[in-house]
């Protein structure tokens, strides 16, 4: 069954976003990645690359993805939840996944379609804070929806938060971009939606220290979490800096935990999608 993706970037990014392009195709057999892209640069180049399974979106094209934000972060916020409305609407698809560009997936995309099996909505926890917390419980990377009455709804209702600065959700739940309004859909929809973990775990700068590395190699990548033993079927490199020039790379930390590059299991990651992102900047000529 083919599978609906979405992801988003503008050219500086696109390492980063054909990174997570070639993690799908080595581990995916059947999906279409929609690429939404914020500047012509990105768009004219995927084009040319007319590269499989990948449909490159224009985003001055289509009027729903006008900027209607006073600023470009806040602009950026607002079009994972209305990339996913405009591509469920204009291309009437049963289901879509946003999953944000600086994600690489280690096993079949299928895992996450397993785990909201039979759900409208489904979510990732962020595992190091608590819902409740000002940047929510729940993490904006990866977001499913399918395309019946409860999932558009929830949808609809998404895209109205972060496109309404004086909602009345603003105040509560308006404190870290389009993130938090994520707590809102277990609140209105209890029935469902999903949170997505132990069928498709993940590592990020902000959770890489919770878990136990004891059964890790780069073959098998084996995560253990409060006991239980979990496939790590996809990263987040959230604030990842590669440098090209002189072959090295940073992690931007914002606050996050330096120590988590510390943990051999982890530097092998990094290291590993360094060279994923070297790649697609050599291979793609970004």
């Amino acid at each position: 069954m083919n599978r609906n993706i979405c992801t988003l970037s503008d050219y500086n990014y696109s390492d980063k976003g054909l990174a997570l392009y070639d993690s799908l195709v080595l581990c995916s057999s059947d999906f279409t990645l929609y690429y939404l892209c914020i500047d012509d640069r990105l768009y004219d180049k995927l084009l040319k690359l007319n590269l499989p399974k990948l449909v490159p979106l224009r985003i001055g094209c289509y009027r729903e993805l006008d900027n209607k934000s006073s600023s470009y972060m806040e602009y950026c916020w607002s079009l994972g939840s209305r990339l996913c409305s405009f591509l469920m609407k204009r291309h009437v698809l049963p289901e879509i996944l946003y999953v944000d560009s600086d994600i690489v997936f280690y096993a079949d995309v299928e895992h996450i379609f397993e785990a909201v099996k039979g759900k409208s909505v489904g979510v990732i926890p962020h595992l190091h804070v608590p819902v409740g917390h000002y940047v929510g419980g729940y993490n904006v990377g990866i977001i499913y929806f399918r395309g019946d009455d409860v999932g558009k709804e929830c949808l609809d209702f998404w895209v109205n938060c972060v496109i309404t600065p004086d909602g009345p959700y603003h105040k509560s739940h308006g404190t870290c971009g389009d993130q938090k309004y994520l707590e809102l859909f277990e609140v209105k929809y209890p029935e469902a939606v999903t949170v997505i973990f132990d069928k498709a775990s993940h590592v990020a700068p902000w959770n890489a220290q919770l878990y136990n590395y004891g059964q890790f190699d780069m073959a098998r990548k084996n995560i253990i979490y409060l006991g239980k033993t979990l496939p790590l079927v996809f990263a987040h490199f959230s604030h990842f800096a590669p440098f090209y020039e002189t072959d090295t790379y940073k992690l931007i930390t914002h606050g996050y935990d330096l120590g988590i590059l510390g943990i051999p299991a982890v530097v092998s990651l990094y290291a590993d999608y360094y060279q994923r992102c070297k790649r697609a900047h050599m291979n793609y000529g970004i």
